[in-house]
């Protein structure tokens, strides 16, 4: 069940965010970004005490991701995959003239429908409100999105199709945008983990790795491979960890 919980958190948090005629900014990036691979390891101690990665998670599949963004900023296409050669799933994402992102939808490799969302906003342009579907379009569960005076997401809670809570999480946003820390309470609205994230930065301080420690343990290692829009419009790579930043 906390797998599966985690696993909602995970998407929504992929899907909200500030500023949603860009999706760069949602996801705080930095500079002309055209692609991001991202794959997801166990943490390993070294005997030195550093952390590192070790063996990749497989069933973490939606951290197993490629996305790819278009010059506006926008994501427009995402898979999610056990392996290099293995996809779970694919989303598509559609946005209006303005570039506000109106729709997603979720597909099993060989096209099926799996789930589909739509979208409230507030006058800031924040989405404030996600509903959910399943592939027959019957309404799944709800999402509901508070933001800071910056626009940068502080809490996130989530109910089934009946209206019962189901969970909530809180957020701490780094001067970079990115999660420093994240609270997760259960359906009795009790803390269940607290998430702190250390990381390490390319020389456009967008993140390269980060290493989760769940209730004070190493536990997840991701790495984040990112290529960028050049000024002639073609792709160059950027994987350089210069610069590193940790919270504890």
């Amino acid at each position: 069940m906390k797998t599966k919980v985690f696993f909602a958190f995970l998407l929504t948090l992929a899907l909200c965010g500030c500023q949603q005629s860009n999706d760069l900014k949602v996801l705080a990036l930095k500079g002309p970004v055209k692609s991001i691979k991202s794959n997801v390891y166990a943490a390993l101690i070294t005997e030195s005490g550093d952390v590192t990665k070790g063996e990749q998670l497989r069933w973490r599949f939606w951290e197993n991701q490629f996305c790819t963004f278009n010059t506006q900023g926008n994501k427009t296409l995402e898979y999610w995959c056990y392996s290099e050669n293995e996809v779970e799933s694919k989303y598509i994402y559609s946005y209006d003239e303005n570039g506000v992102r109106i729709g997603m939808h979720r597909y099993t490799p060989e096209g099926d429908l799996i789930i589909s969302s739509n979208y409230k906003y507030n006058r800031r342009g924040n989405r404030i409100e996600m509903n959910r579907f399943d592939n027959k379009g019957n309404f799944v569960c709800k999402f509901y999105f508070k933001y800071d005076m910056n626009d940068h997401i502080k809490e996130q809670t989530q109910f089934d199709a009946k209206g019962n809570f189901l969970t909530r999480y809180e957020y701490e946003i780094d001067k970079n945008g990115d999660q420093k820390e994240m609270k997760q309470y259960n359906a009795k609205n009790e803390l269940e983990n607290r998430y702190v994230f250390t990381y390490t930065y390319d020389s456009l301080a967008n993140w390269v790795t980060r290493t989760a420690y769940v209730n004070g343990v190493p536990t997840y290692y991701m790495e984040r491979k990112i290529q960028y829009y050049s000024d002639n419009d073609t792709s160059i790579s950027n994987e350089e960890d210069t610069n590193t930043a940790v919270w504890q």
